[in-house]
């Protein structure tokens, strides 16, 4: 799904820069069914300004399944030097589940690998 947003001139300093543009996100797009989980990669430069924010899985309402090739695919074609991972909880709960834990050590893990570090781990609701 693409979102067009002016967001390749931002700086991520603070998660509350993330949630700014997820706001935008969100009230731009009327598509989005709300009360289903959804998993957004956003790459960054290595000054930390934005290259590409996609949403890559629409899951159910209490969970999202996001394959790491998806989620690696993005950061690799735009030659990213960070990601932050975010997802939306509908339930309201800010708090990872212990799924969302061992997602975000898998996630860490491969981008290790892939030398493109986990910048953050966003949940929003």
């Amino acid at each position: 799904m693409t979102i067009r947003i002016k967001a390749n001139k931002i700086t991520i300093e603070h998660p509350s820069d993330i949630y700014e543009i997820m706001q935008l996100v969100l009230k731009r797009e009327h598509k989005i069914d709300r009360n289903k989980e959804h998993f957004w990669v956003l790459a960054l430069n290595d000054a930390n300004k934005i290259l590409n924010l996609e949403l890559v899985a629409l899951g159910a309402n209490n969970r999202v399944n996001s394959r790491v090739a998806d989620i690696l695919a993005i950061p690799l074609q735009k030659q990213a030097k960070g990601v932050i991972l975010i997802h939306n909880d509908p339930s309201g709960s800010l708090e990872p589940s212990e799924k969302d834990k061992d997602f975000a050590d898998k996630m860490i893990q491969a981008c290790r690998i892939m030398n493109i570090p986990v910048l953050d781990y966003v949940i929003i609701t």
